[in-house]
């Protein structure tokens, strides 16, 4: 006897599953480990320029890109390889529709005995946040061909003696790096600019701080400014 509360896929599917489904307006749909499209909903299948019930049943690569062998960049196949989550994000480009920029998810569902009975695909239209972003890496690029004519800083200090010049070796990163800090992106903002990792922001801005001998963002800012470099 089950359990009052659990539930098999194919109870979920045929059962629940319409009412919560059909709930949920971002692409989605769930496919087999045979390309079989078990659910699709609106959202998702108008992006094909059909409705679920034409796609629901079919073999996805044969209903929805008129092949007869999955696609080359197949990530259902990929989750079936390799039995991960897949992560993609990309441009889209779907008939009668402007391109877009798709982060696309790709959970495998496994059975009671391990093995992979199902795919789930989530698609989030991510092209407002992408397109800041190219900006910003553009506005990136332009910083960066300026610093490379500008070199690196030199600072004055004062002594008894007068002005002593100390030039500051920054690397290529940490001149790339200053003139964001100095503009007032976060770590997480500049990591996406330069596709790189948070963690790796924060290494090279606590370097650029001992470097230049500050001890915050607004003195490096400062720093920055009286040596060019922003």
């Amino acid at each position: 006897m089950e359990k009052a509360g659990i539930f098999t896929f194919d109870q979920l599917i045929y059962g629940l599953g319409p009412i919560i489904f059909e709930s949920i307006k971002i692409p989605f749909g769930i496919f087999d480990k045979y390309h079989r499209v078990l659910w699709a909903n609106e959202a998702l299948a108008s992006l094909h320029q059909m409705s679920p019930q034409e796609i629901n049943g079919k073999i996805c690569y044969q209903v929805c890109h008129k092949r007869t062998e999955p696609c080359e960049d197949c990530y259902i196949q990929a989750v079936i390889q390799t039995g991960k989550t897949q992560v993609v994000g990309k441009w889209y480009e779907f008939p009668g529709r402007k391109k877009v920029w798709g982060e696309v998810h790709y959970y495998p569902i496994r059975s009671n005995e391990g093995d992979i009975a199902a795919i789930i695909v989530l698609g989030f239209d991510l092209t407002d946040k992408q397109n800041k972003i190219e900006v910003l890496k553009n506005y990136s690029k332009y910083l960066s061909d300026k610093l490379n004519v500008r070199n690196n800083g030199t600072q004055m200090v004062r002594s008894n003696e007068g002005e002593i010049k100390i030039t500051v070796k920054l690397s290529d990163r940490e001149r790339e790096i200053i003139p964001l800090l100095a503009e007032g992106y976060t770590n997480l903002q500049i990591a996406s600019i330069l596709s790189i990792s948070s963690n790796t922001v924060k290494t090279h801005v606590n370097s650029i701080f001992n470097k230049i001998g500050v001890n915050d963002r607004t003195q490096a800012a400062v720093w920055a400014t009286r040596n060019n470099l922003a």
